[in-house]
């Protein structure tokens, strides 16, 4: 905070013990700073001296609901809904008073100044700390200021709020996390909305209206939400929003979500943008996403990505589609790329050579930046310097036991591997391995896992995606590029882990048997043109002989690990959308019955192609003992 700032920060008028009074002038983005860490403190002192909660009268957002104006055609289940889990937040407590009760008195459009008084006096009502601080932004601001600053002022109250937490109760300081934050403003602006709509009635400025109609139209995004992604777009905060629409994609290739095209019409400019929200819809999916995965997504684009292009390497960050918008564990908004001639694949095709070819190239941009970051950081920091040691919360390896969701999936999983040998005597009775032998080196090979694929002291580490499977890859129609979608395992280990499960997972036996080395070697030496381009010594950093050491030591964790993923993903499309979708089908599958899953596979010729190649393959792991 500037000096200047401080000093007039200092010079609000403090008319009584506990009663602050603040002049602010509309769009004047310093006086509206100075109210919301007036607000802030204010707040922050509350927090950390009350004691119980529980009694305090909360304010009725289901009043404001039914009162409001809401068109015919809107699901009016939705804003209750949104209530409903506002009302769930209050359940945490974190109230506080609220400070807004004089504002109604000066809330008319066509006010240019107001004496905003912040006040210890008995409250009618206690509420989340969001709320009054919306309320005051909206109160002072007109949309097109907001449409500048919105983002930036709500980022600036929580900030100030935090750190006057932080003074005295820092675990109560350590709630406001960056999702948490999200959630509040989520489900408090169209509450804020509506309730100074419902306090102008006819007065409401046209803008505002404007605003709380596009929210009718499509509930499950905020018009504030729409000017980061145009902001982050063009570069620019000069651009005149005409109109935005959902438009849900008829397709589901992930199991965590609903995917949308966002259209976006300005004044100028048109844009459709791919739009995920991350709604589960089993319950054991929504355990899956909270187990640290959509924060370790948010935490790739919204900060590996951004120091990676910082850093001068925007020319090898074209592995992935640029995202416009993060929030965790809610909504990420993406370039659409099938526009430009992307395609998205149902998980049960495998890739020939030519596309599997490009895919390894974007692998190699991907992991070439880590190694490259790693070395412009060590040379300006004068010792090494490991991504892995910034970032552990995100890069630190989760392995199938701590997916608890997923853990009895896999456990299963194990067992229809061991039925999968039993359809194919010939497979093991060829290489003499008896069932014992099977049902040891299948477990062996899966609690692998658990103890490879970490951050390794012997060979080189990058960051890796992780989850490397068809549904997560994007190649172009015309076999020339490909892009890398849905960071949500992404860890710090070796390459070859992503390399070696990639190409078995995405490929047959007999594209494996005819192109697994050059595929290795091109890898090997893409990576390798860019480290040199960058002007790293990949002789030094990332010599062939030891990478191709740890493609061996991960064969067996990514044989092990396809087949527990194509058993699922090379199910019939429409069969393996009802598992995730299906609480009953996906209950019964995956977790009663051991063998019915593989037995309606099995029907189909190409499953059996693909699975029996898997399969030889984990039998000569198993046969080798090179596990």
């Amino acid at each position: 905070m500037s000096a200047a700032f401080e000093n007039k920060f200092q010079e609000i008028s403090f008319e009584s013990p506990g009663t602050t009074k603040i002049p602010v002038q509309k769009n004047n983005l310093e006086d509206i700073q100075l109210l919301l860490e007036a607000l802030a403190r204010h707040q922050a002192s509350h927090l950390t001296s009350q004691k119980d909660v529980s009694r305090v009268p909360r304010w009725d957002f289901t009043k404001i609901i039914k009162s409001a104006d809401i068109p015919d055609d809107f699901p009016r289940t939705h804003l209750e809904d949104v209530v409903n889990n506002v009302n769930r937040l209050h359940e945490d407590g974190i109230l506080v008073p609220s400070t807004t009760g004089d504002i109604y008195k000066t809330l008319l459009p066509d006010t240019c100044t107001f004496n905003i008084i912040i006040s210890d006096h008995p409250p009618k009502y206690f509420v989340s700390p969001i709320f009054d601080a919306l309320m005051y932004i909206f109160t002072v601001s007109d949309e097109p200021f907001r449409q500048r600053y919105f983002e930036n002022l709500v980022s600036f109250y929580f900030d100030k709020l935090q750190a006057c937490l932080r003074k005295s109760n820092v675990d109560l300081a350590s709630m406001f996390t960056e999702s948490y934050r999200d959630l509040l403003v989520r489900l408090f602006l169209p509450v804020v909305k509506i309730t100074i709509n419902n306090i102008l009635q006819k007065q409401t400025p046209e803008d505002l209206l404007c605003n709380i109609g596009n929210y009718f139209k499509t509930p499950l995004l905020n018009q504030e939400d729409v000017y980061v992604v145009l902001r982050n777009k063009l570069g620019s905060d000069e651009f005149s929003l005409s109109r935005y629409t959902l438009k849900p994609l008829g397709e589901s290739n992930g199991h965590v979500g609903l995917y949308y095209h966002l259209d976006v019409e300005a004044v100028d400019y048109r844009f459709t943008f791919f739009t995920k929200f991350m709604t589960p819809p089993t319950k054991s999916m929504q355990d899956f996403v909270e187990c640290k995965l959509a924060p370790r997504e948010h935490f790739f684009y919204d900060t590996m990505m951004s120091i990676f292009r910082e850093k001068g390497l925007g020319e090898l960050l074209d592995f992935s589609a640029r995202c416009y918008l993060s929030r965790v564990a809610w909504l990420m908004v993406f370039d659409d790329l099938k526009s430009q001639g992307f395609m998205a694949l149902t998980p049960n095709n495998t890739l020939d050579y030519a596309a599997l070819s490009c895919v390894v190239s974007s692998l190699a941009k991907f992991h070439a930046c880590s190694i490259i970051y790693e070395d412009i950081m060590s040379k300006k920091l004068g010792r090494p310097m490991c991504l892995f040691d910034e970032y552990k919360d995100y890069l630190e390896s989760m392995n199938f036991h701590e997916l608890n969701p997923l853990v009895e999936i896999f456990k299963h999983g194990l067992d229809r591997i061991k039925y999968l040998f039993k359809l194919c005597p010939d497979i093991t009775g060829s290489r003499n391995l008896s069932e014992e032998d099977i049902s040891r080196g299948v477990d062996a090979m899966y609690h692998n896992n658990y103890t490879r694929i970490v951050k390794s002291d012997r060979y080189r580490n990058v960051i890796c995606h992780g989850d490397l499977y068809l549904g997560n890859i994007l190649p172009k129609h015309d076999k020339t590029d490909a892009m890398l979608v849905d960071f949500q395992l992404v860890r710090y280990c070796p390459p070859a882990f992503d390399l070696s499960f990639l190409i078995y997972n995405l490929s047959t036996k007999e594209t494996r048997n005819m192109h697994l080395q050059q595929l290795i070697d091109e890898y090997y030496d893409s990576v390798t043109k860019k480290l040199d381009r960058f002007g790293v010594n990949f002789r030094v950093v990332f010599p062939k002989n030891e990478f191709l050491d740890s493609f061996k030591f991960a064969q067996s964790c990514s044989v092990i690990t396809a087949i527990l993923y194509n058993h699922i993903t090379h199910q019939d499309p429409r069969f393996r959308e009802q598992l995730f979708q299906d609480q009953e089908k996906h209950k019964y599958y995956l977790y009663d019955d051991r063998e019915g899953l593989v037995d309606i596979g099995w029907r189909d010729e190409r499953y059996r192609i693909v699975l029996r190649g898997l399969l030889e393959d984990a039998a000569d792991v198993i046969a080798s003992k090179n596990f």
